[in-house]
């Protein structure tokens, strides 16, 4: 089973609303000790989804901020610039599935895939509003995941992940993403890549 914090599946959503006709593609990060259980998430590009070297650099960066946070770097998510299209990892039709077949080769072959959809509202369980992916050791195919085997943190205050993300994307708080295309643009005015800026919010949710 996957759990995912409200913080992580903040900034998935939060970046996927600030660009609303752009593809949208991160990285997943886990601490060591529990890599299902999946805290925070790094934003990565809203143009640059294909320029392999902006990738390498991006997670360069990443990995030194997991390396001193004790955290690592474990899935891969992506919300399509037609949020109703069908995607099927097995048909290579995510921009960036060979980004998400390294950190699976990293992982000893374990890695996660989520996949934003705009099926549902955010106000139904978070759970509807994506499709999951895995792979695991032994085996290159990515496998759906039930979204019974896919559980959404509530906020320190009980409110479900869904409501709480759409209060906040109401209150627009998406403006304040910043990906890595945003950091590369402008690295002085941009430098809050790992958007602590989102954490205090969410913190407070």
């Amino acid at each position: 089973m996957y759990e995912i914090s409200l913080l992580a599946s903040a900034k998935m959503f939060l970046h996927a609303a600030k660009h609303p006709c752009n593809a949208v593609n991160g990285v997943l990060l886990t601490e060591v000790s529990n890599r299902k259980a999946i805290v925070d998430c790094v934003p990565l590009f809203h143009i640059s989804l294909h320029a392999q070297p902006l990738a390498e650099a991006a997670l360069y960066i990443i990995d030194h901020y997991c390396t001193s946070n004790n955290l690592v770097v474990v899935g891969y998510y992506f919300a399509p610039e037609l949020q109703n299209q069908k995607i099927d990892p097995g048909k290579s039709n995510i921009s960036g599935i060979k980004l998400a077949e390294k950190i699976a080769e990293n992982n000893e072959g374990n890695a996660c895939i989520f996949v934003l959809t705009s099926e549902h509202s955010l106000t139904d369980a978070l759970t509807s509003c994506f499709k999951v992916f895995s792979t695991s050791e032994g085996s290159s195919d990515w496998v759906s995941v039930r979204s019974t085997d896919v559980k959404c943190c509530e906020s320190d205050q009980g409110t479900e992940a869904g409501p709480a993300i759409a209060a906040m994307i109401s209150s627009r708080v998406h403006h304040l993403v910043i990906d890595m295309d945003d950091h590369f643009n402008d690295i002085e005015r941009n430098a809050d890549w790992s958007n602590k800026s989102i954490d205090e919010i969410v913190s407070q949710t």
